[in-house]
Parts: structure tokens; sequence; C-alpha cells
């Protein structure tokens, strides 16, 4: 469609809620429930032909309006009765060959005079049931809060304009990378029934597509009007203008560097998992795969960067001899991100050389394990469980000894170093490289 909502859908590279919410938002199933209001006492579904007049606003700095729609287009409307308590709640449908809307409704409408509706359109949003709509960062909402309708003769007229509910921002950096934007609120669900979205100042992780730029974030500024771009080496502050995060404002920002930073405030950080012992490296504070310092994690072998390797062969991997900080090899590094890696054998060695190693049984947790302790006072805890092999399921039981992968072959090709552990030792060791182990990554940029 040559017009400004066809532009939108391939701005933001999303597929329009009028088609992808086609199975999902309709408005009622049973009016008393839904409406919750007075009034509301017929429980039929009622259809008719509705004429829109109207469009579709956009985010250009003009804020054309479009009167062009796609077929199986959706909006979403709740009209006002006569006593301006009563709601019904209608779902219109594109008819492109007769260029008006097919809409649903269960209730009665006022007819003879003009009264009070609202109608809504959504760009990348899902329905969750009939009457409401989960949203991302990248949901668009276009709403017109003051529309009005019309009935006459059987057939519905309706007047609105649909404007954005927000802003829109999207950043300009390096393809493929990825960034993680706060100090912005954005929508993440819409009720029908109440006219209520819910919203969210959590952090959002997106990346730099071909072009050079994320997707269009749909969003206000929180209410310190800080925006905080982390690249994984730094977080980078910038305090904004907030109108130029009004509902329909456009435009988008530059990720700042360390070269460049056109007035942003930049500070290197360290993830909260990555422990400083006082050592070469940073120590992660679990295992690749675990949710806390006792689980388990991923069980895998060398070399296997997502941990789905079940060969028991004695060549697995002997013509891969360089696995650290590679991601088609090292799980630490293909899982959380290039700044983490499994820990060489000499790692390994300065861990066990430079820390107080506490062993203890947890009975209450029903896991074997050192707690290891810097100079510094700061410490990590190393569960203990046993090595897998082949399609042999794990039962996640701690074992009175335990193993981890070193990123180190062995001087054969077909082994590695790993750590080994018992109530009382700790060396290094080497183990064929299809066993299946646990990895506790390190920091090392």
């Amino acid at each position: 469609m040559k017009t400004m909502k066809k532009r939108i859908s391939q701005l933001f590279g999303l597929v329009a809620v009028g088609t992808a919410l086609m199975a999902g938002v309709s408005c009622s199933n049973d009016t008393e429930e839904l409406m919750g209001q007075p009034g509301a006492t017929e429980e039929t579904e009622h259809t008719a032909v509705m004429h829109l007049t109207g469009g579709l606003q956009s985010y250009t700095p003009k804020r054309e309006t479009s009167t062009e729609w796609n077929e199986g287009d959706v909006i979403y409307l709740r009209f006002y009765q006569a006593d301006e308590k009563t709601v019904v709640c209608g779902k219109a449908v594109y008819n492109a060959s007769s260029s008006l809307w097919n809409i649903s409704y269960y209730g009665n409408l006022s007819t003879g005079s003009t009264l009070k509706c609202e109608a809504f359109y959504f760009v990348n949003a899902t329905a969750t049931d009939n009457y409401h709509v989960t949203m991302t960062p990248m949901s668009c909402a276009y709403v017109d809060e003051a529309a009005t309708y019309i009935v006459d003769d059987s057939e519905l007229f309706v007047s609105a304009v649909l404007a954005p509910k927000t802003a829109r921002m999207h950043i300009k950096g390096e393809k493929d990378k990825t960034v993680a934007v706060s100090g912005v609120v954005y929508n993440t669900s819409f009720s029908l029934t109440d006219n209520v979205f819910t919203t969210s100042t959590e952090e959002i992780s997106t990346q730099f597509e071909s072009d050079g730029y994320t997707p269009y974030i749909y969003c206000s500024l929180d209410e310190t009007h800080v925006i905080t771009l982390d690249d994984l080496y730094y977080k980078y502050t910038k305090t904004f203008d907030p109108t130029k995060f009004m509902a329909g404002e456009s435009g988008y920002m530059v990720m700042p560097s360390q070269v460049e930073n056109k007035g942003w405030t930049s500070v290197y950080y360290y993830p909260e998992e990555a422990v400083d012992l006082g050592l070469s490296v940073r120590w992660a504070s679990m295992n690749v795969g675990a949710s806390n310092q006792y689980d388990d994690g991923i069980y895998t072998s060398w070399g296997d960067a997502y941990g789905t390797n079940t060969s028991t062969s004695s060549s697995y991997n002997n013509d891969v001899h360089e696995i650290v900080g590679n991601p088609a090899y090292d799980i630490a590094t293909n899982l959380w991100n290039e700044r983490w890696q499994i820990p060489t054998r000499e790692q390994w060695e300065e861990l066990i050389n430079n820390c107080t190693w506490t062993y203890a049984y947890d009975s209450e947790r029903k896991v074997y394990g050192y707690t290891i302790t810097a100079v510094n006072g700061n410490s990590i805890y190393l569960p203990f469980y046993f090595y897998t092999t082949g399609e042999n399921i794990v039962n996640g039981s701690s074992y009175t000894s335990g193993y981890y992968w070193s990123s180190t072959e062995y001087s054969s090709s077909n082994k590695a170093y790993a750590l080994e552990l018992t109530s009382s030792s700790k060396y290094i060791d080497y183990n064929s490289k299809y066993y299946r182990m646990q990895v506790r990554p390190v920091l090392v940029k």
C-alpha cells in the first residue's frame, strides 16, 4: 500500500496488529462481566457495517493522516451510551473490496445522536485473550479517546483520528552489536475492557540491524529524564528534554563510544555476577546455565558451545585445539557474551594457589562444595557435580566429587585439562573431550 501505514510497517519491520490479532482481540463474550457497568443487559453479538472518517496519524513532523487501510486491518472500539456510563466494546475488520469495516459488538448502541467512543489500533502486539493485548518495547499503539459515533439505519458511522500514544526512538550504531537501554517507560499490555495500558521501566536489550539502526522503541522518559545505554563494557548516561519524548515525537540517537561521546557520561562497569578475587580475571558467581551458585548448570563437552553434544567418540573435537573466547567453541562466550570465557588451566591454578578453599556439605540444600575466599574477603562457591557422557540424563544431584572444564587442551588432541575436586583435594587433570561437565566462566575484559 503506497501510504503512510505501509511505510510504518516497513520502518518497524513489523506486522500490523490488524493482521497479527485477527485471531485474538474481540471485545466481549459476556456483556455483564465485560462491562461491569449499569445498562449492559444484552449478551447477543451484533454485526454492522461501519463507515470510518479520519484515519491513522503518522510520526512525521506534519502529522499527516492516512485514510487508506489494508485488508484485515482491525480497530478496537469502546462505545459510550447516552448515559455516558454504559460501554459497549467492538472489533472492526477492514474489507478492502468494499472500503468499509465489518464490526461486531455486544450490547445495544444508542441511535440518532452523536456520542463518544474510543478507538485503538496496534502494531506488533499479541492478543492474549478476547480483550487483552500483550506489548513489547517495539509495539506501537495508535489511539483516539475523543472519537465519536452515530448509528443511522443499522449502519455505524465513526469519526476517529488514531494518533501515536508514545514517542518513538531508535539508536544508530555498529551492525550486529547489542545495546541495553534503560531510563524509558514503555507499554507492556492493554486491557480493552478497562482502557488501561500497563507500563514497565525494565531494561531493554536490542540489536543494531543491517542498516545500522535498532528497531524503533516506543516510549517516554521516566521521571529521571536520564537515558542509559550499555554496550557490555561501558554505561553511558545523558539527560534529555522530556518534550522530545512527547506522544508523536520521533528521532534517533547515535551510540556513544570512548572515541566520540557527544555529551554522554561514561563509566566502565563489571557485571554483578563477576566477583573480584584480586586475581588476573574476575570469576563468575555461578556456572553456565545455573540460576544460582548451588546449581549444576549445563553439562557440556569440551569445545561444545551449546552443551548439546552426545557423542562418545574418542575422536570428538580432535581437530579443535583453541577454544577460549571463540563463540563457536567456548560455551561461556557463546551463551553469556564476549567478555566471558572458560578459564584456562593457568587461571584455575591461580585460583587454587591464591585463595583459601573451605570444604563443606550443605545439608539443607544437599550440596557438596568449596567456598573459595580471596585475600580481599570476596568469595565464590563451587558446588560438586559429577561429569556425564553421551545421552545419559543427569538428575541434578550433587556428588562427593566435582569436575569443571578448562579451555586448555592436553598434549593428546582427544583430551583437555579440567579441575577435579574432592573433599580433601583440588587439582588439574585431563579428561576425554567428549565428557560433559560444568563450566565456571571468568570475566577477562
